[in-house]
Formats: structure tokens, sequence, C-alpha cells
């Protein structure tokens, strides 16, 4: 068994070896990420030690030091100050209603520049995700093609041509346009009294969560259903070649096909290596921007309810909808994530074609 098993790493590490993991490396070095390391685990069937390879305390405490300490000393001072306004300023006074207008325009500005800060970094997911697609999946191809899967190994290029142009196209062009319209209308909506667009910004919030929702499944609907079509015609392909081999070959030939199953079978290992490894590496990469807007849009939701005892109903609503606006951020940046991730998952979910 000793033996086998030393045989069977071996054959992997030739395999291994040769398939061009240019672009993966590239990735794991731009993240300081140990890409020996995590594909050796992964070969070996250690996962623990996979996703130890990567330093996740030095993520969390990047994540922490990240956007959240600006956030609060930037909208703290002004629900103090709405505090001060209501308890040193009567309402009845003439210069409450002028003071209630500088306070809201003061947390017009700062929301805004955090929303715009965030917004850039849910830009910067897209991009990062984007990027992992484009490295990733060619090293994943080759490894397809060595496992018999050739019709997957094709699908693969347009698979990861689409999810691109969702990425970057509908979250990036058109969902980020209608985060930014709802900041607007959070911030035009809630400046006076005599002005509300709540329900025009919760329609586009609904817009963004259905689009998000339905690409997001479409994808995985139509990954799927490519899975199992090119998995059909490549165990076909394959069964007929280990009939030619046994036919034409009536010795030798079941031994010559045994060989070749045990070769598909370690190549479908390293193919899998291949896709954890992508997978970690995609999950290292998008989590410290997806927990910074994740941790400010809760910061904000927080502030709201904090600024509540206030009684500025205008400037709790605001501070409550940037949180929705910052939300969908989170909510596109995570679909974005998704969507590489069942691309990535559903070439390792094709094994390795087997005679059958």
């Amino acid at each position: 068994m000793l033996l086998m098993n030393a045989a069977i790493a071996e054959e992997a590490q030739r395999i291994l070896e040769s398939v061009d993991l240019s672009g993966v490396e590239r990735l794991a070095d731009e993240e300081s990420v140990d890409l020996g390391l995590v594909l050796q685990a992964l070969l070996a069937g250690d996962f623990e030690s996979a996703i130890n390879g990567i330093d996740w305390r030095a993520q969390l405490e990047a994540v922490l030091t990240g956007g959240a300490r600006e956030t609060l000393q930037s909208t703290v001072p002004l629900i103090a100050l709405a505090f001060f306004l209501r308890l040193m300023i009567g309402e009845k006074a003439k210069t409450y209603a002028a003071a209630r207008f500088v306070c809201r325009a003061g947390c017009v500005a700062l929301l805004t520049k955090n929303f715009l800060r965030i917004a850039a970094t849910a830009e910067e997911t897209f991009a990062l995700v984007n990027r992992c697609v484009q490295l990733i999946t060619p090293a994943l191809a080759a490894a397809l093609l060595l496992t018999g899967a050739e019709g997957a190994s094709a699908a693969v290029s347009p698979f990861a041509a689409l999810s691109g142009n969702v990425i970057a196209g509908l979250f990036g062009t058109w969902g980020m346009l209608l985060a930014r319209a709802a900041a607007t209308l959070a911030a035009a909506g809630n400046l006076t009294p005599g002005i509300t667009l709540r329900r025009l910004f919760k329609l586009i919030k609904q817009l963004v969560q259905w689009m998000t929702g339905a690409l997001a499944a479409a994808f995985m609907g139509m990954t799927a259903l490519a899975g199992k079509m090119t998995a059909a015609r490549d165990g076909a392909a394959v069964r007929t070649a280990h009939f030619a081999i046994e036919s034409v070959v009536p010795v030798v030939g079941g031994s010559v096909s045994e060989s070749l199953d045990a070769l598909l079978s370690t190549a479908a290992v390293v193919k899998n290596a291949i896709g954890g490894a992508g997978l970690l590496l995609l999950l290292n990469a998008c989590l410290i921007p997806i927990a910074r807007i994740g941790i400010n849009v809760l910061l904000i939701r927080c502030l709201a309810a904090v600024s509540e005892p206030a009684q500025d109903k205008q400037l709790t609503a605001m501070s409550a909808q940037f949180a929705d606006a910052g939300e969908m951020l989170l909510v596109l940046a995570i679909g974005a994530m998704l969507i590489a991730g069942t691309l990535l998952g559903g070439l390792i979910a094709v094994s390795g074609v087997r005679a059958g």
C-alpha cells in the first residue's frame, strides 16, 4: 500500500509539473500565499494544512484596521452634534431649523465620502474576482484536459468570459450605478422634511437584490447544465477509447485500459487540488474588501440606531438609507465572488472520466 501511494504521489507530481501554473503562482505571490504548500496538502488530502497555508490572522487584522476607525471618527461627531442641538436649542427657537439643516448637510457630506470609499472597495473586489478567474481557469482547463474531459476543458474559456462580463458589465456598471443612485436619493430625500424619496429608494434596493440573485442563480444553473452535458460526452468518448484498446489488443489491452484508468484518476486528483487552491486564493483575495464593506455597513446602521434618540427623523433615515446603499454594494460584491466560486467549484465537480 505504501509503495502504491508513493507511486500515485510521484505520478501526481509529474502531472502537476506538466500543467502551466504560472498564472496561479503569480496570483499566490500577490497574496503572499505559499502555493506549493497548499497544493501538496490538497494532493495529500490534508485540508487542514491547506487552509492553514494562508495567514488568516493577518487578514483579520487588516479587516479590523481598514475603514472602521475612519468611519467612526467621521460620523460620531455629527451624532453628538445632533444630541447637542436637541438639548441646548429648543424646537421653537428660530435657529433650530437652520441648525438642524446644517447638521444634516454635514452628515450628507461625510456619509457620501464614506459611501464613495466603500464603492471604490466594491469596484476593487470586482477587479480582484475577475483577475482570479482569468489567472486560475487556464490551469484548470489544462488539468481537465489531462483527465480526458476534453469537452469540459473547451467550455472553460467561454464560461470564464461570461463570468467576467456578468461581474464587470452588470455588477460593475449597472449594479454600481443603481447603488450610487440609491446613495444620491438617501442624501436628497432627507435634507428637509418636505422632500421624501423613500419609495424610489426602496425600488432601487429591490432591483439590486433581484438582479444579483437572478444572475447568480442563472449562472449556477448554466454551469451545472454544461457540466452534466460535457461529462456525458467526455465519458462516452473515453469508454469508446477503452473498448478500442481492449478490442484491438486482446491480450494486454485490459492492462493498458487499467493503466489509463489510473492515469485519469490521478489527473483528476491534481485537477481537484488546483481547483481547491484556486478557491482558497479567491476567498483570500475577496475576504478583506468584502469584510470591510460589511463592517462599514454595520457601523453606519448602528450609528443610525444611536442617532434615533436625537429625535431627528431625517438624520436617522439618512443614516439608515446610506447603510442600505452600502448593503447593496455588499450584495453585489458577494454575488461576484459567488459567481466566480460557482465556476471554479463546477470545474472541480467535473470528475475524472472513468471507464465505468
